[in-house]
């Protein structure tokens, strides 16, 4: 949240199970701009992580890809 955001993503997130966890946002073309989170995570614990959005990619929607284990969810943030 926000979804759409302006310059800030906060992102928080509850694993169903304890593991290795990496949060990480890409651009259109692909490209890895960042890892917002990465670390151990316990299941059932909310874990937040906060994404300062560069001036040069403000206007544009954004990617990202949380991946616990083997698990990964992804999904899109729009620019306001």
């Amino acid at each position: 949240y926000p979804n759409p955001f302006i310059d800030e993503v906060n992102f928080r997130f509850t694993s169903p199970a304890t593991g290795f966890a990496t949060l990480e946002i890409f651009d259109l073309m692909g490209r890895k701009m960042a890892v917002v989170f990465k670390g151990n995570v316990e299941a059932n614990t909310e874990q937040t992580a906060q994404f300062s959005v560069p001036a040069y990619t403000a206007r544009t929607m954004l990617v990202y890809r949380l991946t616990v284990g083997d698990k990964t969810i992804s999904g899109k943030v729009l620019p306001q």
